[in-house]
């Protein structure tokens, strides 16, 4: 000990178990969509001009296609990424 002091003691949180997967029920919700449908496709019809759509993941894959029908459907896209030599390729 320094000077008569008490070190200080961490105390460490322990983290509970973690309880198994649970199961949630899903059916169709009726909207016409399902896992085939196109982003284009959703949109269809929607004017979407003067709205802000924010996309992660939005310079490849589905996120990509996605940015593209919005912005057909007239919306401004921000797509944030840490790779911005790849987003920058994507355009």
């Amino acid at each position: 000990m320094l000077s008569g002091r008490r070190r200080p003691v961490l105390a460490l949180a322990r983290s509970s178990p973690q309880p198994g997967p649970t199961h949630t029920s899903q059916h169709p919700i009726g909207s016409g969509f399902g896992a085939e449908s196109t982003a284009t496709e959703v949109l269809e019809g929607l004017d979407l001009s003067g709205r802000l759509a924010a996309v992660t993941g939005g310079y490849s894959g589905i996120g990509l296609e996605t940015i593209r029908a919005l912005a057909v459907a007239g919306a401004h896209v921000l797509v944030p990424a840490r790779r911005p030599e790849v987003a920058t390729f994507a355009r």
